[in-house]
């Protein structure tokens, strides 16, 4: 599994790999000694199928917690800030 996430990094870094020809990106993924399953999938643009041969998670939540008042003041003035300089 850790050489299909890492041929995927090498693959986002990789101007030329992200659209590269099936035999090009057959080569590459060979390279990264990606397993079978998620060459595959990967090969075909089968993102449900990577999705699984992977065992990851589709839907991710991401919260912030500010520890007390004075943070969150803190917190709300600096985003008021970059607002405005946007």
């Amino acid at each position: 599994m850790s050489s299909a996430i890492s041929f995927l990094e090498t693959m986002g870094r990789t101007p030329g790999l992200l659209n590269a020809a099936k035999p090009a990106l057959y080569s590459a993924l060979s390279d990264h000694a990606v397993d079978q399953a998620a060459g595959w999938a990967i090969l075909t643009g089968n993102a449900t199928g990577l999705t699984e041969v992977l065992r990851a998670r589709t839907h991710l939540v991401c919260g912030l917690v500010l520890p007390d008042c004075e943070a969150a003041e803190m917190f709300d003035s600096e985003v008021r800030l970059l607002a405005k300089a946007s």
